[in-house]
């Protein structure tokens, strides 16, 4: 019995619809991609963030010179704001990864056409 039904799904008349390749099932999913821009003001606060931090950081280490603060202290609160920068930096990049190569897939498939 399961041989008939395979002979008649593949008799003369039935189609199979075309295999996709991986190149067309990508060209299918960036044609409805659209452009969201990110402009330098973002790289730029991004920036002035991480100066921020690093003015945190050297402020610390000038206090440590003093001897007048506990070194375990200003030693976890150094740990804290570097933590806290390298976390604040890896989402934000992450963010901002998604939406260039959302970009990039955008303005690669207008080249292409």
């Amino acid at each position: 019995m399961a041989t008939e039904d395979l002979n008649r799904s593949t008799s003369t008349g039935a189609t199979l619809p075309p295999l996709s390749s991986p190149l067309t099932r990508i060209a299918d999913i960036t044609e409805h991609l659209q452009p969201r821009p990110v402009g330098s003001r973002v790289y730029q606060a991004i920036a002035e963030l991480n100066s921020g931090f690093e003015k945190a950081i050297q402020h610390l280490r000038v206090l440590e010179q003093f001897n007048f603060f506990p070194a375990d202290v200003l030693t976890a609160w150094l740990n804290s704001v570097q933590y806290l920068q390298a976390e604040a930096n890896s989402h934000l990049l992450e963010l901002l990864d998604d939406r260039e190569m959302n970009n990039a897939a955008y303005y690669d498939r207008l080249c292409r056409q």
